[in-house]
């Protein structure tokens, strides 16, 4: 028999009830949890839309609730961490592009007869 906080229709974080159940032999202190990130009740507080997000997250990876939200926080702060570093290089980044493009591409002036020399070619 599978223990029932395992079941699918519970929420990954079941709320605690108002009254501990009564220990028994086999659990002095009370039953155990199944669910080992109920005291971390974060995505709960955020809202309903983060609870789905993070246990969809969880049902595709395998990963503890803890794990996931850890892992997705520690990825989008290293893409904005690039993403801000890119932003504050794109006037270098342009200068190093302007100065390549210069010095590939012939940028004088065109003179009457070197344009009535190339439409002949054409």
């Amino acid at each position: 028999m599978s223990p029932s906080c395992l079941s699918p229709s519970l929420p990954v974080w079941p709320s605690r009830p108002a009254t501990s159940p009564a220990p028994t032999a086999d659990y002095p202190t009370g039953p155990a949890r199944c669910n080992d990130d109920v005291a971390d009740a974060g995505p709960n507080r955020a809202g309903g839309a983060a609870d789905a997000l993070a246990r969809s997250l969880t049902r595709l990876t395998g990963e503890s609730i803890t794990e996931a939200v850890t892992t997705a926080l520690r990825e989008r702060l290293e893409r904005e961490r690039r993403r801000r570093t890119a932003q504050t290089s794109l006037a270098e980044r342009l200068a190093t592009l302007w100065a390549r493009l210069r010095k590939a591409y012939d940028t004088r002036p065109v003179t009457c007869e070197e344009c009535d020399a190339a439409s002949e070619r054409f």
